[in-house]
């Protein structure tokens, strides 16, 4: 996949993936959905994932998850990659981690 706009200068040796891993982390402690849990644990391990991989689709993939509970919860139109609310819909997270 070649990068492109902001992605082009993406660096995954950047700290803010290590400070988005543990704000997700304490998140999903103290969380009491379990459909909230899961697309956040989704989020987390692709997130972990694509780091590792330095893969720019998992980054895509963890993105659209976080945007997807971000404008559920304020009341707008997502994505489709979550299970809160409306859906189950997480499939290319799964897809994505299975790889």
């Amino acid at each position: 996949m070649k990068p492109i706009g902001a992605a082009a200068d993406l660096s995954f040796s950047d700290s803010r993936f290590d400070t988005v891993i543990d704000y997700t982390n304490q998140t999903i402690k103290i969380n009491d959905d379990k459909a909230v849990e899961k697309d956040l644990t989704n989020a987390l391990l692709v997130t972990e994932k694509a780091v590792k991989n330095k893969n720019q689709k998992g980054l895509l993939i963890a993105h659209r998850i976080f945007y997807d509970l971000a404008i559920l919860y304020n009341d707008y139109d997502e994505f489709g990659y979550i299970k809160y609310g409306n859906g189950y819909s997480e499939k290319a997270a799964e897809e994505y981690l299975k790889k």
